[in-house]
């Protein structure tokens, strides 16, 4: 289950890094998403450890 959500959430932060990098070219939004995906990559993988 941890998986399919990992997955899921990495299918929509993509879509919405691609849009993102495609459509504003001249701000750095995309950056900001990509920390943001890795962080909640990080905290999801890890959730067990934290409970």
């Amino acid at each position: 289950m941890k998986l399919y959500l990992m997955s899921f959430l990495i299918v929509l932060t993509g879509f919405q890094l691609f849009l993102e990098w495609k459509y504003l070219k001249n701000a750095k939004e995309h950056v900001i998403t990509i920390v943001q995906l890795l962080l909640a990559l990080v905290i999801m993988y890890n959730v067990d450890y934290f409970i």
